[in-house]
């Protein structure tokens, strides 16, 4: 939906409010990424310790 005309000052507001939700959209894909890496991690270690007690003869 296209805004009406604003005056300059108006302009210059909403293009900084787009810049924050740009701005925070980042950020969030940026926390998302960090949560997967260390979803991942989490993960190779449980397989490690899994790997671990199979060779001990231990039964998960």
């Amino acid at each position: 939906m296209a805004r009406p005309a604003a005056a300059p000052e108006q302009q210059q507001e909403w293009g900084e409010e787009e810049q924050h939700r740009h701005d925070l959209r980042r950020d969030v894909g940026t926390q998302q990424a960090e949560r997967v890496d260390g979803l991942h991690e989490v993960s190779q270690e449980l397989e490690e310790k899994e790997e671990e007690y199979r060779i001990d003869g231990c039964a998960l």
